[in-house]
Formats: structure tokens, sequence, C-alpha cells
């Protein structure tokens, strides 16, 4: 028996018509569905790419009708060629400016001036910036409460709080003098100050025992002078 009758032997279709395939399957198809057909395709391409263009008008914050597609596509080659060049510009201002650590071929050298206690300053925004992640994150604090106020003058830190017990509210305060702080600490590392100071002196936060508010209606824990 030849490769070819054994084949045919085992066909699904011995003794059948063989069903449509290949093109003959479609020439069975009445022309009128395969307009119908064709009508939804061509419909629905059309409606993709009418909404395509109408992104790229509106990320143009253009009309449709008020350019063409040859005119709007114009319009996104200028300005991509725009912000290439600017990109260009602003990488190079950064690459040769005193920021990156060189200053460029003809440039004055400029020197800060600062002035005061700057030193100071700078380690007390450190310091109050790591506090502020400190209430932000509440780490290991159950107590109620809320921050009524954060203030910075004059080198005077002023906190206070709104504590919540058994249904009440009561005010609780810190005025803290931050150089003073400072010079408590050796080495005086700001977030570590700010650390030790959350835990020590704030956290948990309660209302204290006993309670004694002063005129202003707040229990306060050091005063400024």
């Amino acid at each position: 028996m030849t490769e070819a009758e054994a084949r045919w032997a085992w066909s699904p279709w011995l003794g059948q018509e063989l069903p449509p395939h290949g093109p003959e399957v479609k020439q069975q198809v009445p022309a009128e569905v395969q307009v119908l057909t064709l009508q939804a395709t061509f419909d629905a391409h059309r409606k993709s790419n009418t909404q395509l263009w109408q992104r790229l008008y509106d990320v143009m914050e253009t009309p449709m009708m008020e350019k063409s597609k040859v005119e709007i596509i114009e319009s996104v080659r200028g300005t991509i060629e725009r912000l290439r060049s600017r990109i260009t510009e602003l990488e190079s201002r950064a690459v040769g400016s005193p920021v990156a650590g060189t200053i460029p071929e003809g440039w004055p050298e400029m020197e800060t001036a600062r002035y005061g206690d700057f030193d100071q300053v700078d380690w007390e925004m450190r310091f109050l910036s790591r506090l502020t992640q400190l209430l932000t994150l509440r780490p290991f604090d159950a107590g109620v409460y809320e921050i009524e106020k954060l203030e910075w003058a004059e080198s005077w830190m002023t906190l206070i709080v709104r504590v919540w017990f058994r249904e009440e509210c009561y005010l609780v305060g810190w005025q803290q003098h931050l150089p003073t702080l400072r010079r408590t600490f050796t080495p005086a590392d700001a977030s570590a100050v700010a650390n030790a100071w959350h835990t020590g002196e704030f956290s948990p936060c309660y209302v204290p025992q006993p309670y004694e508010p002063e005129p202003d209606g707040i229990h306060w824990y050091g005063r400024r002078p």
C-alpha cells in the first residue's frame, strides 16, 4: 500500500464530498454578505483612525477643523524639534554649571554670601524636617492626638498638640530653644537629635498628670522667656 493509499484509507471524508476550503469558501458566501462584512470592517478602522487623530489634535490643543492633518503633523514635528533643542540647551548648562562642580569658560567666579549663623539655621531646618517626618509616621506611638501647631522662629520651636482622653481633648505644648538642644548632644547630628527628642520628650503623647493649663489653655513643657 502506498502512502497516498494509506492516507485515503484513513480519511474522515472517505466516500463523502470534501467540505469547501480555501478560496472556494469565500465564493459560496453571498455577495451582499461580503459587502456588509467589508463595510463593517471599514467602519471600525475609520472610527479607530478618527479617534487617534482626535487624540493628536487634543494633545496639540487644536480644534480638528482648524488645521489639516498635514498641518498638524508639521506642528507636531516643529514642537518636537523645539523641545529637543531646549533639552540639549538645558543639559549643556547643567553639565557646565557651578552646581555640577565646574564653571563654564567665560563665566565669572562668584561666591555665595551667607550672613549670620547659617550653620545653626541649616541644622535647625534639618532637625525640623526630621521631626516633621516622625510626627507624620508616628512610630511606636499609640496616643490619640493631632498636631495643632508647629512653628519655628528665632531658633525657638513651638509645638502644640491636641490630645484626646475619655472623649475630652486637651492642649499640650512644647517650646524648645534649638541651639541649647543642640549643645546637649555630642555629636549633634540633626536627624539623630530629632529622633532622640521625639522619643524622649514627645512620644508617646498623652495627657500629662496633673494637667495644669496656663491662661492660654495649654499645658506647657518649657516656655520661651
